[in-house]
Parts: C-alpha cells; sequence; structure tokens
C-alpha cells in the first residue's frame, strides 16, 4: 500500500485509461509540509524558526502519529493544571493533514517552552530582577521523544522538578475545586470577640476554616484552627480574628488561584 504521506511533489500526473486511448489529467496535491511552513501559519503559537528547525531535522516528513497527536492533544487542553492557558495551544477546530500536523508540532514546542522556562511576556512583570538565560533545546528534545516513543513522560518532565512546584499544583486543583463549588461566604467586620467559641459569628467562621483545613470538626475548638490559618498565611499566630486575619479569610479563591499560578510561574525562571 502506498503511503502517501511521503508524497512531497505538489503536482500528481496520473494517467487514466479512458475510452479511445490515454489521457493525461494533472490533480493538485494537498500542500506539503514546507509549503505550509512557508505560509507562516506555525507562528500562530511558536517562533517560526523553531519549527523549521524541527522539520529540517525530519528532513521535512511527517513526525506524529495519530496516537501521540492524539495525546498531545489531550495534555494542551489540560495545561491548565501547570498554571498556563490551554487557548495558547488551542488549534482551531476543521484543522486537518499537514496543516495539523505542522500546528501540533508549533504548539507542543511553545508548551515546552512555556513549562520549562516560563511565558515571556509575564517575565516582564519582574524585568528588575536579573535571570540567567537557560538552556534548552526544545527541537531536540521533542524529536527524541517522538522517536522513542516517550512523549507523555517527556513533557511531563519539563515542568519544574522541585517540590514546592508540586506542592503549589495541588494546591491550584484544591482551590479551583473550592471555586467551582461556590468559593466561600465573606465573614463581616466585626469584634475579634464575635467570633469566639460559642458566639454568633463563630458558626460561619467554623464553615469557612473547613472548607480550607480538613482536620477541623463540628466541635473542635476554633482558636487552634486559626492559628493554623494564621501560620499558613504568614500572620501571627494569636488565635483571634483580628482586621488583617480577617481579611486573609474573606481573599476569594480565584485571588488564591492567581497566586498559586503566579509563583508556578516564577519557579520556571
Amino acid at each position: 500500500m502506498i503511503d502517501f504521506k511521503c508524497i512531497r511533489i505538489p503536482v500528481v500526473i496520473a494517467l487514466l485509461i479512458v475510452a479511445g486511448g490515454l489521457r493525461a489529467e494533472t490533480i493538485i496535491s494537498p500542500p506539503d509540509i514546507q509549503s505550509v511552513l512557508r505560509s507562516g501559519v506555525a507562528s500562530r503559537f511558536a517562533d517560526a524558526s523553531l519549527v523549521q528547525a524541527f522539520y529540517e531535522s525530519q528532513g521535512f516528513a511527517p513526525a506524529w502519529s495519530k496516537g501521540d497527536m492524539q495525546l498531545v492533544s489531550g495534555i494542551l487542553q489540560h495545561a491548565d493544571t501547570e498554571g498556563l492557558d490551554p487557548s495558547d495551544y488551542a488549534i482551531p477546530a476543521g484543522i486537518q493533514g499537514v496543516q495539523r500536523e505542522v500546528l501540533t508540532t508549533a504548539a507542543t514546542l511553545s508548551y515546552m517552552r512555556d513549562l520549562r522556562l516560563g511565558r515571556d511576556r509575564l517575565r516582564l512583570i519582574d524585568s528588575d530582577v536579573a535571570l540567567p538565560e537557560q538552556a534548552f533545546d526544545a527541537v531536540s528534545v521533542l524529536a527524541t521523544a517522538l522517536r522513542s516513543n516517550t512523549l507523555a513522560t517527556t513533557l511531563a518532565a519539563q515542568a519544574p522538578p522541585q517540590p514546592e512546584y508540586a506542592r503549589l499544583k495541588v494546591a491550584l486543583a484544591f482551590y479551583r475545586k473550592i471555586d467551582g463549588g461556590g468559593g466561600w461566604s465573606v465573614l463581616p467586620e466585626a469584634k475579634p470577640s464575635d467570633f469566639e467559641q460559642g458566639s454568633a459569628g463563630a458558626q460561619a467562621l467554623r464553615h469557612r476554616l473547613q472548607l480550607e483545613d480538613a482536620s477541623l470538626s463540628g466541635s473542635a475548638d476554633l482558636t487552634e484552627a486559626v492559628k493554623r490559618f494564621q501560620a499558613r498565611h504568614g500572620l501571627s499566630s494569636d488565635g483571634k480574628i483580628g482586621a488583617r486575619t480577617l481579611a486573609e479569610l474573606n481573599v476569594a479563591p480565584s485571588v488564591r488561584e492567581m497566586e498559586i499560578v503566579s509563583n508556578m510561574e516564577r519557579w520556571r525562571w
């Protein structure tokens, strides 16, 4: 069986037997990889020179199997688990064939660099901090992963290896779950004594703390739970709901998510 993916000539001359003799017809073939690269479509996701270099290393032949393409599509759709934006790597619906091949390469190279080195546009936030440039040959790493059938593990390995990053990743999923469930109610401004055990605000405080503190049972002393909350947020652990503690309690889960994503990004630098 002929593998039509390997046919790269722009025009195929087909000799068709018709009544009365032979007739030559010119059939326009689909675009090849080089023509797709020349169109500049890959720059939607990544530096076009990286995509060009990748296909030069492949002899401008297709590099993706159907299985690998499906695998990376799922990983890119869940880029938010790494604190990244899946829309940055989304290939438009309906794109198929050679164009999808090239766009998949471009999106994957972009994802790998973002996960390994951080997003360039976000580095401007801390532009006053001198950070050393990291060397990372994403082209070679991706090519090797596709050849050795290690795509999933290779992509996962581009995330920062520090345990602090892993804890941030878990925390991000935790706060997103709370946010998806409606978050928490804002506690009203009140005197510290209004939140003490047996007071009118104690029940609301208990419910709020339980969302982040699974060890707080329905009858446990609130003072110790408040101290744990204060310690987690860098506050003085006095067990009282003062102004600073109340302000931290009322920070929305969505804000916590943004804080975590920002910290995950900095671990890549």
